[in-house]
């Protein structure tokens, strides 16, 4: 940690220095806690920072990108291969290409889903019942009801639906069972 994350009453600063810094190590590393580890903050001021300074935030996604770009990089050289220099017979050197099929398989479905992606076919069915008491809602409440029902139906803006007066509840309790 450097002294010049330092405040004078102790507490850490998170200056443009200090977030350059962080965003170097983000560039190289992609990794939040290596960069708080080498500016001296924790992740939650990584993460407040990140939240309410869009400029630090926009440099962040920048920096991510930047890493993401050099994995990229790396992985396409990797699936068109590694020359790996071998003692062949009588001592006499020569190169060999080591493929890497399983980065190049990956580079394939990153870079075109559709046709190297892993299929998947998802079916969801979903049925809800759900029974209104109407005849306890007051006339109010039923146009209300009416009125958001219609509004549901269009263009056809027609229901089959009756609404009479209001019935009184029994409100008398049910004997115990024996």
């Amino acid at each position: 940690m450097s002294k010049s994350s330092l405040t004078a009453n102790g507490a850490y600063k998170f200056d443009p220095n200090t977030q350059r810094l962080a965003l170097d190590v983000i560039r190289k590393t992609g990794n939040r806690q290596a960069a708080c580890d080498a500016v001296g903050i924790n992740l939650s001021t990584f993460g407040r920072h990140l939240k309410k300074d869009p400029t630090f935030r926009e440099c962040y996604i920048e920096a991510k990108a930047a890493f993401v770009y050099h994995l990229e990089d790396l992985a396409l050289k990797l699936a068109e291969g590694t020359v790996h220099t071998k003692p062949g017979p009588g001592g006499v050197m020569y190169d060999e290409v080591k493929h890497h099929p399983t980065v190049l398989l990956h580079l394939l479905k990153v870079n075109d889903r559709e046709k190297h992606g892993d299929k998947k076919e998802t079916t969801v069915n979903h049925n809800h019942t759900q029974q209104i008491g109407i005849d306890q809602l007051t006339k109010e409440q039923r146009d209300q009801l009416q009125a958001i029902v219609l509004s549901q139906l269009e263009p056809a803006n027609e229901i089959d639906v009756q609404i009479s007066e209001a019935k009184p509840v029994d409100d008398t309790p049910a004997d115990p069972l024996p």
